[in-house]
């Protein structure tokens, strides 16, 4: 048998080895485990990875990165952008503090021309003259015994190629003018002149600082001829607002629209109805004068081109008469 001491030793040494197998063991273990679980994260990744079907796709992404790269500005111009952008808020902002002041000055302008509006209209309150009594014409106004109209009107729409509408309203414009001029009005035949472009009026009648605008109508009239004749007439007054500007509306047969009637108040327009044409002494009389002449004695009918620009004069020897052979015997002669 073993010494004693011999034999613990033995068991020491045993022992000694047995632990340090366990640790071995136990470290191999641990190593194991480890590579166990580096070897699922590495699987893991490898599913990560794209597979040979994705790879066409990825280099897509990859070209089109880099040429996005490339495409990108260097440093330096990155600085002259910044520049640049700054340059443009700056004036941004400028135009921003210019605008809010042309704003401010629209609103002033604004309003300094709505109250020249205001006060415009307020001046234009019954802007034209009252039409005195004595001429708004009265029936029996003249007397039409010896006047010889039913031969010559016809004649005279056929000479001048008129039908009978235009005929007529011709006819009646230069009654009504007869009306104004044996009252001593410088009348001027504008509706016939001018024909469709008479502006809104047919006669313009002076006498001294009165002017008298006449529209005159065989029917009735709507509101569009009483504002242009409102129109024409306020024109007159402002061009020269020492004149005495008055409007009359003159119609043979139907009567205004209610309309009509309104604007012809507001706009203080005199109103005659129901003044059917009758015959007048269409023929005018002229003595004319000259220093190597003398004086010629001349009558005129509405079929000469000068009748309508003719002005009577009466104290002058000028006259009207009935009739071509009427003049004739008072010493007159066609031109």
């Amino acid at each position: 048998m073993l010494p004693k001491e011999e034999l613990l030793r033995n068991i020491d040494e045993l022992y000694t080895a047995y632990l340090s197998a366990e640790a071995k063991r136990k470290q191999s273990e641990a190593e194991r485990n480890r590579l166990k679980t580096l070897n699922s994260a590495l699987r893991k990744e490898i599913e990560k990875l794209p597979k040979p079907g994705d790879i066409s796709a990825l280099n897509e992404k990859i070209s089109a990165l880099a040429k996005e790269l490339s495409e990108r500005p260097a440093p330096a111009e990155v600085e002259t952008l910044k520049a640049d952008n700054e340059a443009r808020k700056t004036d941004n902002e400028r135009l921003i503090a210019e605008n809010e002041f042309l704003k401010a000055e629209n609103e002033a302008v604004k309003s300094k021309l709505e109250a020249e509006i205001a006060a415009l209209k307020s001046s234009l309150i019954a802007p034209l003259s009252p039409l005195p009594r004595e001429l708004m014409f009265i029936r029996d106004d003249i007397n039409t015994g010896g006047v010889d109209g039913a031969n010559f009107w016809p004649a005279y729409f056929r000479n001048f190629g008129l039908n009978e509408s235009a005929g007529r309203r011709t006819r009646y414009v230069l009654y009504v003018g007869y009306l104004f001029e044996r009252r001593g009005f410088t009348v001027e035949y504008c509706g016939i002149t001018n024909g469709v472009y008479d502006d809104g009026m047919d006669l313009i009648c002076r006498k001294g600082s009165r002017v008298i605008l006449v529209r005159c109508r065989e029917r009735g009239m709507n509101k569009a001829y009483m504002y242009y004749l409102a129109a024409r007439a306020l024109r007159f007054k402002m061009d020269d607002p020492a004149l005495e500007v008055s409007a009359l509306c003159v119609m043979s047969e139907q009567r205004l629209s209610a309309e009509a009637e309104i604007v012809a108040q507001k706009f203080n327009i005199a109103i005659k109805e129901d003044m059917p044409f009758r015959n007048f002494p269409y023929v005018k009389c002229k003595v004319l004068k000259n220093e190597s002449n003398g004086e010629r004695r001349v009558y005129y009918t509405p079929k000469h081109r000068d009748y309508i620009t003719l002005q009577i004069i009466p104290e002058n020897g000028d006259m009207f008469c009935s009739t071509e052979i009427e003049a004739a015997e008072k010493g007159f002669e066609s031109p």
